[in-house]
C-alpha cells in the first residue's frame, strides 16, 4: 500500500459549506457516472498520439500542436508486462533510494524491482510464495505479505480452508540481511511508532493481525476480531485505523488501544419490487450509508486540513468519509469499482483515479467528483479487459497502474485542466476520442 501525501494548504472556514455543496450536486445528479450519457460525459478527451505515440505505441507520432482538439492531459511513458503468463499485478510501491525505484508484486509470487530512471529496468527479482498480496514501506523497511499453498500438516490452514499466508520483512538498508518471516496475509499496512513501528495485517477469515517491530525484533500484539469476510485494505487516519472487508463493511479502530470505535454497517442493495408484506415480520434493517456490495479498496486524503477516507465496492460506489465516519459524497459508476487513489498533478491539482471492473481507469476531479476524462484501451491506451487491481500515486502527477492483464502501467499527468476544460468547452473540440 503506498504512503500518500497530504495536501493542507487551504484554510477550514469554509470546509462544511463546500461539502455540502458539493453532496446536494452530486445527490442531483443521474446515477450513472460512467460516462454513457452527456450530463456526466467526461470534460475532456485525451489525445491518443500525444499520450503514448513514439512511447508505448512507436508506431504513432507524438502530438506537438498547440491547436489540437482534443486534451494533452496525460502521457503513458511506460508498459511493463510482469509476467510472460499475464498473471495479475496486485502491489506496486514506490521507493526513493538514489532516485525513484518501483517495487511491484502479482499472482505469480513475484516480488520485483524497476529502477526508473533507469528506463524503468529491473534490477531484482525474488519469488515469494506463490501470490504476492499487498506491499508496504515504512522506515527503509519492506513489508510482502504472500500466500503459499495449503498446508494441512502445520495446522495452519482454518476451517474455512483459507490459504496459509506469510509476512516478508526486507531491511531496504541492509543489502545482505536475511528477511523476516511471520504470518498474515491480503492486506497490510504500518503504523510508525516512537523508533519502531506497529504492523497490521488483514487475513482472509476477516482478523487482523498486529505485531510490534522495533530494535529488539518482531512481537506479536494480537488480532482484531469483527470482519465475518476477508480484510481488503487498510487506511492509518490520525490515531485511527480504517479497515475494510467483502462483507460490505467498514471499522475504525482507536490505534493506542486497538479498540473498534466505530462500524459502517452494509446497505440494503436498493430493490424497487420489495413487497413489505414479504419479510416474514422481520424489522427491516437499521439504515445506512455503507455499501451495498463487497469493498474492494480504500484510500486516504486530505481537503483544507481535515482528512478524508475514500471506499470502492463491487456496487459501483466512490463513498468519501470524513472523520467522524459521515459519508459525505457517494458517487455511482456503472460497474464495480476495484482500485481508488488520489493523485496531485504537475500544478499541485488533486485527482481522484478509479480502477474499474471491466480495465477502464477514470480520472475525477477532487472534491467535487467532476467526470474528467478516461483511460480506455479501445479509445486511446489503456488496461486490456479485466479489473484494475491496483493504482499508487507518485510525485508530480506520476502514477502507476496494475491489472488483471499483468501490465505495469507508468502515467503522468499533465498540463492545467482548467484551462483545458475550458478551451474543449470554448468549441473547439470535435466527436470522438483523439
Amino acid at each position: 500500500m503506498s504512503h500518500r501525501r497530504h495536501n493542507n494548504s487551504r484554510s477550514k472556514n469554509n470546509s462544511n459549506k463546500t461539502w455540502s455543496n458539493n453532496n446536494n450536486n452530486n445527490n442531483n445528479r443521474n446515477n450513472n457516472n460512467n460516462g454513457t450519457n452527456s450530463a456526466n460525459a467526461p470534460k475532456l478527451r485525451p489525445c491518443k498520439n500525444f499520450m503514448g505515440g513514439g512511447t508505448v505505441a512507436p508506431n504513432l507520432s507524438p502530438c506537438s500542436n498547440p491547436t489540437c482538439k482534443f486534451a494533452h492531459v496525460i502521457q503513458c511513458y511506460k508498459t511493463l508486462q510482469l509476467s510472460p503468463k499475464k498473471n495479475p499485478v496486485t502491489s506496486i510501491i514506490t521507493w526513493k533510494d538514489n532516485g525513484v525505484k518501483v517495487f511491484t508484486g502479482g499472482r505469480d509470487g513475484f516480488l520485483r524491482l524497476w529502477d526508473a530512471g533507469g528506463g524503468f529496468n529491473k534490477v531484482f527479482e525474488h519469488k515469494s510464495g506463490t501470490s504476492i498480496t499487498s506491499l508496504s514501506l515504512q522506515h527503509n523497511h519492506l513489508f510482502v505479505a504472500y500466500e503459499t499453498g495449503y498446508d494441512t500438516s502445520k495446522g495452519t490452514v482454518g476451517e474455512d480452508g483459507d490459504k496459509v499466508g506469510g509476512i516478508q520483512m526486507w531491511d531496504l538498508g541492509n543489502a545482505g540481511a536475511t528477511p523476516v518471516e511471520f504470518q498474515g496475509i491480503r492486506c497490510i499496512e504500518t503504523i510508525v511508532e516512537g523508533s519502531g513501528m506497529v504492523v497490521v495485517a488483514g487475513d482472509g477469515g476477516g482478523r487482523i493481525c498486529v505485531w510490534r517491530v522495533d530494535a529488539n525484533g518482531v512481537k506479536w500484539v494480537g488480532a482484531l476480531e469483527g470482519h465475518v469476510g476477508e480484510v481488503t485494505s487498510l487506511i492509518v487516519g490520525p490515531g485511527v485505523l480504517w479497515s475494510t472487508s467483502v462483507d460490505s463493511t467498514i471499522r475504525i479502530w482507536d490505534v493506542p488501544t486497538l479498540e473498534c470505535k466505530h462500524v459502517i454497517l452494509s446497505s440494503p442493495p436498493t430493490n424497487n419490487n420489495n413487497n413489505n408484506n414479504n419479510n416474514n415480520n422481520n424489522p427491516p434493517p437499521p439504515p445506512s450509508d455503507g455499501h451495498s456490495g463487497p469493498i474492494t479498496c480504500s484510500t486516504g486524503t486530505t481537503y483544507e486540513s481535515s482528512f478524508y477516507v475514500l471506499t470502492g465496492s463491487l456496487d459501483g460506489n466512490v463513498k468519501t468519509w470524513d472523520g467522524t465516519a459521515k459519508c459525505v459524497i457517494t458517487v455511482q459508476h456503472g460497474q464495480g469499482v476495484m482500485a481508488v487513489e488520489c493523485v496531485e498533478t504537475e500544478g499541485g491539482v488533486k485527482c481522484v483515479v478509479v480502477g474499474m471492473e471491466r480495465g477502464n481507469i477514470m480520472v475525477r476531479a477532487w472534491p467535487s467528483f467532476e467526470n474528467l476524462y478516461s483511460l480506455d484501451y479501445r479509445y486511446t491506451f489503456g488496461h486490456v479487459q479485466g479489473p484494475v487491481r491496483v493504482i499508487t500515486a507518485g510525485d508530480n502527477g506520476v502514477f502507476f497502474t496494475g491489472a488483471e492483464d499483468g501490465k505495469c502501467m507508468v502515467w503522468q499527468m499533465k498540463g492545467d485542466i482548467a484551462a483545458m476544460i475550458l478551451q474543449q468547452q470554448g468549441g473547439g473540440a470535435g466527436g470522438g476520442m483523439g
